[in-house]
Protein backbone atom coordinates (compact mmCIF):
# COMPACT_ATOMS: atom_id res chain seq x y z
CA UNK A 1 0.00 0.00 0.00
CA UNK A 2 1.11 3.59 -0.77
CA UNK A 3 1.19 4.94 2.82
CA UNK A 4 2.77 8.52 1.49
CA UNK A 5 0.39 9.24 -0.87
CA UNK A 6 -2.59 8.18 1.30
CA UNK A 7 -0.93 10.65 3.62
CA UNK A 8 -0.34 13.26 1.47
CA UNK A 9 -3.80 12.96 0.37
CA UNK A 10 -5.07 13.16 3.30
CA UNK A 11 -2.93 16.55 4.72
CA UNK A 12 -3.88 18.34 1.11
CA UNK A 13 -7.44 17.64 1.43
CA UNK A 14 -7.05 19.27 5.28
CA UNK A 15 -5.46 22.65 3.48
CA UNK A 16 -8.73 23.19 1.27
CA UNK A 17 -11.19 23.58 3.64
CA UNK A 18 -12.79 24.93 6.49
CA UNK A 19 -14.67 22.66 9.02
CA UNK A 20 -16.82 24.09 11.84
CA UNK A 21 -16.91 21.29 13.72
CA UNK A 22 -14.11 20.36 16.58
CA UNK A 23 -11.04 19.49 14.73
CA UNK A 24 -7.40 18.88 16.10
CA UNK A 25 -3.82 20.41 14.77
CA UNK A 26 -1.63 18.16 13.16
CA UNK A 27 1.78 18.64 12.37
CA UNK A 28 2.66 17.11 8.62
CA UNK A 29 5.97 16.96 9.36
CA UNK A 30 6.59 15.63 12.79
CA UNK A 31 8.71 17.36 15.39
CA UNK A 32 10.39 14.63 15.72
CA UNK A 33 11.72 14.79 12.23
CA UNK A 34 12.59 18.23 12.00
CA UNK A 35 8.81 19.57 11.39
CA UNK A 36 8.12 23.38 12.82
CA UNK A 37 5.00 24.64 14.31
CA UNK A 38 4.69 27.43 11.45
CA UNK A 39 1.14 27.68 9.61
CA UNK A 40 2.33 26.13 6.83
CA UNK A 41 3.37 22.60 8.65
CA UNK A 42 0.32 22.14 10.33
CA UNK A 43 -3.00 21.54 9.41
CA UNK A 44 -6.70 21.06 10.85
CA UNK A 45 -7.59 17.57 11.09
CA UNK A 46 -10.98 15.51 12.94
CA UNK A 47 -10.01 13.33 15.41
CA UNK A 48 -10.68 10.36 13.64
CA UNK A 49 -8.60 11.85 10.36
CA UNK A 50 -5.70 12.42 13.26
CA UNK A 51 -5.34 9.28 14.75
CA UNK A 52 -5.30 7.52 10.93
CA UNK A 53 -2.50 10.28 10.11
CA UNK A 54 -0.42 8.89 12.43
CA UNK A 55 -1.14 5.56 11.96
CA UNK A 56 -0.18 6.36 8.61
CA UNK A 57 3.22 7.82 9.54
CA UNK A 58 3.97 4.68 11.43
CA UNK A 59 3.56 2.63 8.62
CA UNK A 60 6.15 5.26 6.66
CA UNK A 61 8.59 5.64 9.12
CA UNK A 62 8.30 2.07 11.19
CA UNK A 63 11.48 2.28 13.15
CA UNK A 64 10.97 5.61 14.15
CA UNK A 65 10.28 5.38 18.37
CA UNK A 66 8.36 8.57 18.42
CA UNK A 67 6.13 8.32 16.03
CA UNK A 68 4.89 4.86 17.36
CA UNK A 69 4.82 6.39 21.19
CA UNK A 70 2.88 9.11 19.39
CA UNK A 71 -0.05 6.94 17.73
CA UNK A 72 -0.01 5.02 20.83
CA UNK A 73 -1.01 7.51 23.17
CA UNK A 74 -3.68 9.11 20.77
CA UNK A 75 -5.65 5.58 22.02
CA UNK A 76 -5.11 6.04 25.65
CA UNK A 77 -7.71 6.86 28.11
CA UNK A 78 -6.15 10.22 30.37
CA UNK A 79 -7.65 12.02 33.71
CA UNK A 80 -9.90 14.63 31.43
CA UNK A 81 -9.61 12.69 27.89
CA UNK A 82 -12.05 9.79 26.69
CA UNK A 83 -10.82 8.09 23.98
CA UNK A 84 -13.13 6.48 20.98
CA UNK A 85 -10.16 4.69 19.12
CA UNK A 86 -9.07 1.66 19.46
CA UNK A 87 -5.69 0.38 19.46
CA UNK A 88 -5.16 -1.82 16.74
CA UNK A 89 -2.92 -5.05 17.61
CA UNK A 90 0.02 -4.50 14.92
CA UNK A 91 0.49 -0.66 16.93
CA UNK A 92 0.06 -2.38 20.48
CA UNK A 93 2.79 -4.64 19.40
CA UNK A 94 4.63 -2.23 17.56
CA UNK A 95 5.21 -0.08 20.70
CA UNK A 96 5.98 -2.86 22.89
CA UNK A 97 9.30 -3.34 20.72
CA UNK A 98 9.92 0.40 21.13
CA UNK A 99 9.16 0.16 25.05
CA UNK A 100 11.69 -2.29 25.57
CA UNK A 101 14.28 -1.22 23.74
CA UNK A 102 14.30 1.89 25.75
CA UNK A 103 14.63 -0.12 29.40
CA UNK A 104 17.00 1.20 31.77
CA UNK A 105 20.44 2.56 30.75
CA UNK A 106 18.67 2.62 27.17
CA UNK A 107 16.01 4.88 28.04
CA UNK A 108 17.39 8.67 27.64
CA UNK A 109 15.61 9.66 30.81
CA UNK A 110 17.14 7.03 32.93
CA UNK A 111 18.79 8.55 36.24
CA UNK A 112 17.16 12.04 35.28
CA UNK A 113 15.12 14.43 36.73
CA UNK A 114 12.49 17.61 36.22
CA UNK A 115 14.20 21.00 37.02
CA UNK A 116 13.22 24.29 36.67
CA UNK A 117 14.54 27.43 36.08
CA UNK A 118 11.95 29.89 38.88
CA UNK A 119 12.96 33.31 36.63
CA UNK A 120 12.24 31.92 32.73
CA UNK A 121 10.03 29.21 33.83
CA UNK A 122 12.09 26.72 31.77
CA UNK A 123 11.90 22.76 32.30
CA UNK A 124 14.39 20.83 31.55
CA UNK A 125 15.75 16.87 32.87
CA UNK A 126 19.31 16.54 34.00
CA UNK A 127 21.04 13.96 35.56
CA UNK A 128 21.86 14.82 39.57
CA UNK A 129 25.53 15.88 39.43
CA UNK A 130 24.39 18.25 35.85
CA UNK A 131 22.39 20.12 37.69
CA UNK A 132 22.42 24.02 36.49
CA UNK A 133 23.51 26.46 39.03
CA UNK A 134 19.93 28.37 40.08
CA UNK A 135 17.58 25.48 39.02
CA UNK A 136 15.22 24.03 41.23
CA UNK A 137 13.78 20.40 41.20
CA UNK A 138 10.58 20.20 39.84
CA UNK A 139 8.53 21.03 36.84
CA UNK A 140 6.34 23.91 35.91
CA UNK A 141 3.53 23.20 33.46
CA UNK A 142 3.15 25.88 30.89
CA UNK A 143 0.14 28.19 30.97
CA UNK A 144 -1.02 26.18 27.38
CA UNK A 145 -0.68 22.81 29.05
CA UNK A 146 -3.40 24.34 32.21
CA UNK A 147 -6.32 24.83 30.20
CA UNK A 148 -9.65 22.79 30.59
CA UNK A 149 -12.67 22.27 29.04
CA UNK A 150 -15.54 24.07 30.13
CA UNK A 151 -19.40 24.05 28.93
CA UNK A 152 -22.66 26.22 29.14
CA UNK A 153 -25.09 23.99 30.83
CA UNK A 154 -27.96 25.85 28.90
CA UNK A 155 -26.41 26.41 25.37
CA UNK A 156 -24.15 23.39 25.28
CA UNK A 157 -21.49 25.19 24.20
CA UNK A 158 -17.49 24.35 25.16
CA UNK A 159 -14.59 26.08 25.50
CA UNK A 160 -10.56 25.34 26.11
CA UNK A 161 -9.78 28.22 28.60
CA UNK A 162 -7.41 28.71 31.80
CA UNK A 163 -9.42 28.22 34.92
CA UNK A 164 -9.20 31.64 35.49
CA UNK A 165 -10.74 32.66 31.82
CA UNK A 166 -13.58 30.03 32.88
CA UNK A 167 -17.46 31.80 32.25
CA UNK A 168 -19.43 32.09 35.14
CA UNK A 169 -21.83 29.32 34.73
CA UNK A 170 -20.08 27.39 33.16
CA UNK A 171 -19.45 23.61 34.52
CA UNK A 172 -16.10 21.44 33.66
CA UNK A 173 -16.51 19.35 30.87
CA UNK A 174 -16.08 18.17 27.02
CA UNK A 175 -18.88 16.40 25.90
CA UNK A 176 -22.21 17.46 27.84
CA UNK A 177 -24.24 15.86 25.41
CA UNK A 178 -22.85 12.62 26.86
CA UNK A 179 -23.27 13.64 30.51
CA UNK A 180 -26.06 11.57 32.15
CA UNK A 181 -28.95 13.60 33.21
CA UNK A 182 -29.55 12.67 36.99
CA UNK A 183 -33.31 11.79 37.13
CA UNK A 184 -35.78 13.99 38.66
CA UNK A 185 -37.21 12.28 42.22
CA UNK A 186 -41.13 12.55 41.32
CA UNK A 187 -43.05 14.95 43.17
CA UNK A 188 -44.60 12.87 46.70
CA UNK A 189 -48.07 11.76 46.15
CA UNK A 190 -50.18 12.73 49.37
CA UNK A 191 -54.01 11.57 49.70
CA UNK A 192 -56.62 11.77 51.77
CA UNK A 193 -57.33 9.16 53.98
CA UNK A 194 -61.13 7.99 53.03
CA UNK A 195 -61.86 6.65 56.91
CA UNK A 196 -59.96 9.80 59.65
CA UNK A 197 -59.66 12.44 56.53
CA UNK A 198 -56.00 12.86 57.81
CA UNK A 199 -52.88 13.23 54.89
CA UNK A 200 -50.46 10.52 53.99
CA UNK A 201 -48.07 9.34 51.83
CA UNK A 202 -49.33 6.46 49.95
CA UNK A 203 -46.77 3.45 48.73
CA UNK A 204 -48.88 2.89 45.52
CA UNK A 205 -51.93 5.28 43.93
CA UNK A 206 -54.56 2.89 44.37
CA UNK A 207 -54.23 2.89 48.20
CA UNK A 208 -57.58 4.92 49.89
CA UNK A 209 -56.39 4.64 53.32
CA UNK A 210 -53.56 5.18 55.71
CA UNK A 211 -51.95 2.88 57.78
CA UNK A 212 -54.17 2.47 60.89
CA UNK A 213 -57.22 2.88 59.10
CA UNK A 214 -56.34 0.82 55.78
CA UNK A 215 -55.07 -2.28 59.20
CA UNK A 216 -59.02 -1.49 60.51
CA UNK A 217 -60.54 -1.76 57.60
CA UNK A 218 -58.58 -4.81 56.33
CA UNK A 219 -59.31 -6.78 59.38
CA UNK A 220 -62.90 -5.78 59.56
CA UNK A 221 -63.09 -7.52 55.76
CA UNK A 222 -61.23 -10.40 57.30
CA UNK A 223 -63.60 -10.79 60.18
CA UNK A 224 -66.63 -10.85 57.86
CA UNK A 225 -65.38 -13.35 55.63
CA UNK A 226 -64.61 -15.91 58.51
CA UNK A 227 -68.11 -14.69 59.79
CA UNK A 228 -69.52 -16.32 56.66
CA UNK A 229 -67.44 -19.73 56.76
CA UNK A 230 -67.88 -20.06 60.79
CA UNK A 231 -70.56 -23.14 60.50
CA UNK A 232 -68.22 -25.11 57.84
CA UNK A 233 -65.46 -24.65 60.23
CA UNK A 234 -67.34 -26.46 62.71
CA UNK A 235 -68.93 -28.85 60.77
CA UNK A 236 -65.15 -29.88 59.88
CA UNK A 237 -64.24 -29.58 63.58
CA UNK A 238 -67.20 -32.29 64.19
CA UNK A 239 -65.69 -34.48 61.50
CA UNK A 240 -62.53 -35.02 63.57
CA UNK A 241 -60.36 -32.94 61.05
CA UNK A 242 -57.20 -31.11 62.74
CA UNK A 243 -57.25 -26.99 63.18
CA UNK A 244 -54.40 -26.56 61.13
CA UNK A 245 -56.04 -28.66 58.03
CA UNK A 246 -59.32 -27.44 58.47
CA UNK A 247 -57.64 -23.59 58.32
CA UNK A 248 -56.02 -24.70 55.14
CA UNK A 249 -59.25 -26.04 53.84
CA UNK A 250 -61.01 -22.87 54.31
CA UNK A 251 -58.28 -20.70 52.44
CA UNK A 252 -56.25 -19.67 55.28
CA UNK A 253 -52.51 -21.22 54.54
CA UNK A 254 -50.91 -19.19 57.91
CA UNK A 255 -52.34 -18.31 60.98
CA UNK A 256 -51.47 -16.97 64.23
CA UNK A 257 -53.32 -17.88 67.78
CA UNK A 258 -52.83 -13.73 68.73
CA UNK A 259 -54.79 -12.17 66.24
CA UNK A 260 -56.78 -12.51 63.28
CA UNK A 261 -58.27 -15.63 61.83
CA UNK A 262 -56.19 -17.85 64.15
CA UNK A 263 -57.54 -16.23 67.28
CA UNK A 264 -61.24 -15.84 66.01
CA UNK A 265 -61.21 -19.79 65.16
CA UNK A 266 -59.99 -20.58 68.96
CA UNK A 267 -62.58 -18.00 70.53
CA UNK A 268 -65.17 -19.78 68.23
CA UNK A 269 -64.49 -22.94 69.47
CA UNK A 270 -64.45 -21.97 73.25
CA UNK A 271 -67.65 -20.43 72.93
CA UNK A 272 -69.00 -23.44 71.59
CA UNK A 273 -67.61 -26.25 74.17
Amino acid sequence: MEYSRHYETLCERAKNRNLEEYTEKHHIIPRCMGGTDGGENLVDLTPEEHYVAHQLLVKMHPDNGSLIYAANMMSVDSSCTSRNNKRYGWLKKKYQQVAKARIGPKNGSYGRSWYYHPDTKQNGKFLKDQQPNGWIKGRILPESKKRRWFYNPKSLEVVYVLEKDKPDGWERGKNPKKLKKKPQPEPKLIKKCKNCGKDFEPKKKQVKYCIECGYKTHSRKNRKRFKEKEIEFLNLIKSGDSFSNILKKLGYKSYNLQNGVGKWAKELLERKI
